[in-house]
């Protein structure tokens, strides 16, 4: 029997290693030891307050607490505000996160991604996804 190449991937074996969501829909197959240290490694990198310029005068402040709470506020135009909990579901890709923000009674669910020194995260502006860099 060999491989569809149109047939979606399956885990070769039951039970085997976890799988890592893919953010344009694929999986990767990780060793749950690789799991676990990418999560680890992501999650620490989260920390901190992130910045971003979304052009004609428009930025975001994006922070992530240890405690596990988040903010994040746009300044400009627009001016708006955020902020709640967030929880770590685990990896996306094998590059960034899924995270669970929880605002109030409101929660979404979002995949960050880590390029080099930059976050790219969704903005407060619906259906933007921005780039954001760690300030010092």
């Amino acid at each position: 029997m060999g491989n569809n190449p149109k047939l979606p991937k399956q885990n070769p074996q039951p039970g085997g290693p976890p799988l890592a969501d893919g953010l344009l829909g694929g999986t990767a197959y990780l060793p749950p030891a690789e799991v676990k240290k990418l999560t680890d490694k992501y999650t620490a990198a989260l920390i901190g307050s992130w910045a971003a310029d979304l052009g004609d005068g428009t930025s975001e402040l994006l922070t992530y607490a240890a405690d596990g709470t988040y903010t994040l506020a746009r300044t400009g135009p627009g001016a708006a505000s955020s902020g709640g909990k967030y929880t770590v579901k685990g990896l996306a890709g094998t590059k960034g996160l899924k995270l669970v923000l929880e605002s109030g009674a409101k929660s979404r669910t979002v995949s960050v991604v880590f390029e080099d020194d930059e976050l790219l995260h969704p903005s407060l502006q619906p259906g933007v996804t921005a780039t954001f860099r760690k300030k010092l």
